[in-house]
């Protein structure tokens, strides 16, 4: 990874898929390395084995028309860490059932990998059955907004939101998109972004069940209404939606990080820790605002150490996330550390200008007037504007 430009490999995971070919990349060993898979279709395929020697050129005569950053990470290849094998489709068995053994999932019907993944449960064939959409253009726009979506600032949230709409005017059946973009509409609101948050949160809301009525199995649109819930501060109904998104994807980590913020924002944050530890169990390649949702919850333990030290993590990972920093000022500021307080406040106020405590306060998720003042007065303490 240090041979590629600083920031080029971000989120830390990623995929691409193009007409009869997908790259999927990937970090390791806390971004040190970058490890991607290509997948190219050829007529004809003789070579045995699963370490046969490519080379780099060869990688990149399949991917000409590949990105900036696929191109990049294929020309950095370390010439001898460069291998090919072949994914070959078999045909059908004549019958799947042979007196008291049955056959079932790929061993009845072996396929291709499905977006650079090889194995498939019961629920991911049905998610294949359910595709995202049949436009390859509305996708491309749903792709690149995903990719700024989760950078996790302001201007990428802007941009993510116009590609998502984009991509639902070329497929106004397109779910997922309304998903995403519901959850930019909630994404201003939590952070203190929109100028009108009443009226971000009646558009996440409405996006939200416009995805919902599409695809009623889509378990981040309950997520997404679960956040709408939450800065609602109507807790019960969000643990709701939350639980609904679990039901559906019982492996979904983001939905127990949400129920964790909903008990320490209630004051619960002891409970809320239990439950992130969960999450990361579930998704050990986990993104920034885990260590972030665990710094928050020491923070309202008064356990600074250990929240600054969560919340220089996810700075870590994406320094570009405002709420971090916002935090981070608090629980600096709270702790007595007023120099580093006031560092991150400067940085707060470079990513955002017009960054006030009144538009903090006003929507603040927190439910207990002890939390809500323990954390302006750490802003306070930072010297942020009011």
């Amino acid at each position: 990874a240090m041979s590629l430009p600083e920031g080029l490999v971000h989120p830390d995971t990623g995929m691409f898929q193009g007409k009869h070919k997908s790259f999927v990349r990937y970090k390791l060993r806390k971004g040190e390395l970058v490890n991607y898979v290509a997948f190219a279709r050829r007529e004809e395929w003789t070579e045995d084995g699963w370490t046969v020697p490519a080379t780099v050129d060869e990688v990149l005569a399949e991917f000409t028309d590949a990105t900036e950053e696929i191109t990049k990470i294929i020309e950095n290849t370390p010439r001898e860490q460069c291998f090919k094998w072949g994914l070959l489709g078999r045909e059908p068995l004549p019958e799947w059932t042979v007196g008291r053994a049955t056959l079932l999932g790929d061993a009845a019907h072996p396929m291709l990998p499905f977006l650079g993944q090889g194995e498939l449960d019961t629920g991911e064939h049905d998610q294949i059955a359910r595709p995202y959409t049949h436009s390859i253009e509305a996708y491309d726009h749903f792709l690149r907004g995903r990719d700024h979506f989760f950078r996790r600032n302001k201007d990428d949230n802007i941009l993510a939101a116009s590609l998502f709409k984009d991509a639902i005017e070329l497929d106004s059946r397109f779910a997922q998109a309304y998903s995403l973009l519901a959850w930019a509409y909630i994404r201003d609101v939590i952070n203190g972004w929109s100028d009108s948050p009443n009226s971000s949160l009646d558009q996440a809301y409405e996006t939200a069940q416009k995805a919902i009525e599409i695809d009623d199995k889509l378990a981040q649109a309950y997520f997404v209404m679960a956040l709408v819930y939450r800065s609602q501060k109507d807790h019960v109904k969000a643990a709701r939606e939350a639980e609904k998104a679990i039901e559906i994807d019982p492996g979904y980590a983001d939905a127990y990080v949400l129920l964790a913020s909903l008990l320490y924002y209630s004051g619960g944050a002891g409970e809320g820790l239990k439950l992130i530890q969960k999450a990361k169990q579930l998704n050990p390649n986990y993104p920034s605002n885990y260590p972030f949702h665990l710094g928050q919850a020491h923070f309202l333990l008064r356990q600074y150490d250990e929240a600054a030290t969560e919340f220089q993590s996810a700075i870590d990972t994406n320094p570009t996330s405002e709420r971090s920093r916002v935090w981070l000022a608090a629980t600096y500021g709270q702790a007595g550390n007023i120099d580093e307080a006031e560092f991150e406040a400067e940085e707060i106020l470079t990513l955002d200008p017009n960054f006030s405590i009144q538009r903090i306060r006003e929507n603040v998720p927190l439910k207990v007037p002890d939390d809500i003042e323990h954390f302006i007065g750490g802003l306070q303490k930072a010297g942020l504007p009011e």
